[in-house]
């Protein structure tokens, strides 16, 4: 996703989407969100694309965000607890993001991964896997230190090219 129509991102003025088959190498119109976001995170996780303006604190409001299933070619609105990040949601085994990696973070996610930027360019891997039952999600991290030199970088942003 991208910052315009034309990029297959949401243009947030008209809040529309495009989505990408790579096995035709083309872009085509998507299920239009009902909102717009100004700033986003997004991953996908089992076939699903979670986008969400971030969380609520230090901020005064809730962030938006949605959820977008391909196969049905809707969208939904992210549930609150999950948008916001700091609010009670659902909880998930494995416990939370490494305490090792300082604010601020970037995140992104692919194929039931979830990578955490974080000051100094240090990156935690968490592995997403459902361990049976209800409410089994499960999350293991791993902890990859950045270079010393990096030491004084924060991430704004975070995308995965290759994993």
């Amino acid at each position: 996703m991208g910052g315009g129509v034309d990029d297959g991102g949401v243009d947030d003025a008209i809040c529309t989407v495009q989505s990408y088959d790579p096995a035709a190498d083309r872009w085509s119109p998507a299920s239009r969100m009902a909102w717009g976001v100004s700033r986003y995170d997004a991953t996908v996780v089992s076939g699903k694309l979670y986008v969400t303006e971030g969380w609520t604190w230090p901020f005064s409001f809730s962030p938006r965000g949605g959820v977008y299933d391909p196969e049905a070619d809707a969208w939904e609105e992210m549930q609150v607890g999950m948008r916001e990040g700091t609010a009670p949601c659902k909880l998930v085994g494995g416990g939370g993001v490494p305490g090792e990696l300082q604010k601020p973070f970037a995140v992104a996610g692919i194929e039931g991964r979830i990578y955490v930027v974080s000051c100094g360019l240090n990156i935690g891997v968490g592995t997403v896997s459902h361990r049976g039952g209800p409410g089994g999600w499960w999350v293991d991290w791993e902890v990859v230190k950045g270079m010393q030199e990096f030491g004084d970088l924060a991430p704004c942003n975070s995308q995965v090219l290759y994993a």
